[in-house]
């Protein structure tokens, strides 16, 4: 069986988008737009001021007045209007504003900044004085009141052979009769908008396809999308201030970023925010795969270390909206007994290839998760279970004998956990060596053999989602197997006769009172190691005899 890349374990991040950075996508509404008209007149009661005016940026169709309106208009006393207003070819905007009184139609003059988006101007609005508020000039051509804001919500089209992910930017209906135009945003650059169209007209006139996405740079999945909508009386008439959808982000949402393990395992949550396709459009899965780092975010992971496997975890195509789980168990550092409290960062990608849905394919960019392991390692350090050629055996507690025995034996077996290891004997001139290695997580399997003078060394069984092997190559002859609960099994191959090779188990917490096989009763003492299995009235090495070619 060919050997490909594993790609071990890990998990997933997110970041919400900010519009903030472009103030023409995120500013606020003159407020009593109606009151602030240049022919309004102010009446004794009611009157508005901008003394205590919240200093944002405001955005308004209408335009200061550049002449004074006159005392009590505009819905206050003492109205303000634009005296200068100078524009820069970058479009940002200074703005000399006058307050006019009875018998001085500037008694006071100060600077606010603007900017010129599409149609319309934004102003950053200081506080005024007394009884004074901005005017508006109302003799600009008239557009329709905002429409509700928009949402963006995600579906696949079925193409001729394959699905495609597009965005419909949907909202409510005005209430007036109007044209509406739709303008789409990616990571705050702007893409094409739509035409002027009636509301019957809207489904053909407010879906943002994936091909115009990849056109603008974005050819896989880990990006924001959201949407603007402003109406018209007319097809090319003035257009109503936008509204702006909130940003969806297209890829997965963690829900859990640090996580606390100790003696139990613990799930991290995540989420598609949008779904995938499938070739034919036909029923397929998004395989999820999970990569451990060396230690920290900054630096690179050594993958060299890792060897092949197809695990994973993977959403079924239906399932695209549900939330998922992946079960991390504690894994002990055998270098560092005394340290009861470590942390991993952990990450998780989607394959490199992807032939279903290319734009999930590599996506890397989840984010990271923490996970905290307390964990007391009193009892297990310095414990290691030894079975070196010829094989001179050694329990987890220590204890020495010797197993000459031709076959298939359990070397390794965790009573409350889905996890064994087996080993293979053969004659090694007088005596009998290991030659073939079993290990097994829940349904997945992991096997080196060469009993016959050739090695193989591959996975048999790849079934589970939770229970993973995490095996790693540390060089040509030594691997290391890591069982989810944190248990070790480490293989040196030998080249010398024939191909036999040493056995090493370092057991997890979860082995205390827990282990059997050949390697023992994991305990505070080496009386009760030689445990033999249920039932048998063998030796003890003969009793962990397996059938022949059992996994």
């Amino acid at each position: 069986m060919a050997i490909t890349l594993l790609i071990g374990f890990i998990c997933v991040v997110c970041y919400k988008v900010s519009l903030a950075g472009d103030p023409c996508e995120n500013f606020k509404v003159f407020p009593n737009e109606i009151l602030r008209n240049t022919s309004y007149e102010s009446g004794s009661s009611g009157r508005i001021s901008d003394q205590y005016i919240t200093e944002d940026w405001y955005g308004s169709l209408k335009e200061f007045p550049t002449d004074p309106p006159g005392v009590n208009k505009c819905g206050t006393s003492f109205p303000v209007w634009a005296k200068e207003e100078v524009i820069a070819d970058d479009g940002s905007i200074n703005v000399t504003m006058c307050t006019q009184i009875p018998g001085n139609e500037c008694i006071e003059s100060f600077i606010i900044h603007g900017k010129k988006c599409d149609n319309f101007k934004i102003y950053y609005l200081k506080r005024t004085g007394t009884d004074s508020a901005y005017c508006l000039d109302a003799t600009k051509e008239a557009a329709p009141e905002q429409v509700m804001k928009p949402v963006v919500n995600p579906d696949l089209i079925q193409l001729t052979n394959n699905d495609a992910l597009i965005f419909r930017c949907t909202f409510d209906k005005s209430t007036a009769d109007v044209f509406y135009k739709i303008y789409w945003y990616v990571e705050n650059k702007t893409l094409p908008s739509s035409q002027p169209h009636k509301w019957i007209d809207r489904e053909k006139n407010n879906v943002l396809n994936e091909t115009t996405i990849k056109d603008h740079g974005w050819d896989r999945v880990g990006f924001h999308v959201y949407c603007s909508v402003r109406s018209s009386y007319k097809e090319q008439s003035a257009e109503s201030l936008p509204i702006f959808s909130d940003a969806k982000y297209v890829g997965i949402k963690l829900y859990n970023t640090t996580v606390h393990l100790h003696s139990e395992a613990i799930k991290i949550f995540f989420k598609l925010t949008a779904p995938f396709g499938c070739l034919g459009g036909t029923e397929c899965s998004l395989h999820i795969q999970l990569l451990e780092t060396e230690s920290n975010p900054d630096k690179t992971c050594t993958r060299q270390n890792l060897v092949a496997s197809d695990c994973g975890i993977k959403v079924k195509k239906g399932d695209w909206d549900n939330i998922q789980s992946i079960t991390i168990k504690g894994r002990n550092n055998v270098d560092k007994y005394k340290d009861k409290t470590l942390e991993t960062v952990m990450k998780l990608t989607t394959s490199p290839s992807n032939w279903n849905h290319g734009i999930w394919a590599n996506y890397t960019d989840f984010g990271y998760v923490v996970i905290v392991t307390t964990t007391n390692t009193s009892k297990i350090e310095g414990k290691m279970c030894r079975a070196v050629c010829d094989p001179h055996m050694t329990t987890l507690d220590g204890k020495w004998y010797e197993h000459q025995y031709e076959g298939i034996f359990t070397l390794y077996a965790n009573v409350k956990l889905e996890a064994e290891v087996q080993v293979e004997t053969a004659p090694c001139g007088l005596a009998f060596c290991i030659c073939g290695l079993v290990v097994r997580a829940g349904r997945t399997v992991f096997a080196i053999e060469q009993c016959h003078r050739q090695r193989n060394i591959d996975f048999l069984f790849c079934d589970d989602e939770d229970d993973v092997l995490d095996v790693r190559r540390r060089s040509s002859t030594q691997y290391e197997i890591l069982f989810p609960s944190g248990t070790i099994v480490k293989a040196n191959l030998l080249n010398y006769g024939s191909y036999f090779m040493d056995i090493y188990v370092v057991p997890s917490v979860h082995d205390v009172d827990n282990s059997r096989g050949l390697c023992g009763k994991l305990s505070d003492t080496d009386t009760d190691d030689f445990v033999k299995r249920n039932g048998s009235v063998s030796e003890f090495s003969e009793s962990w005899s397996c059938i022949w070619g059992a996994v």
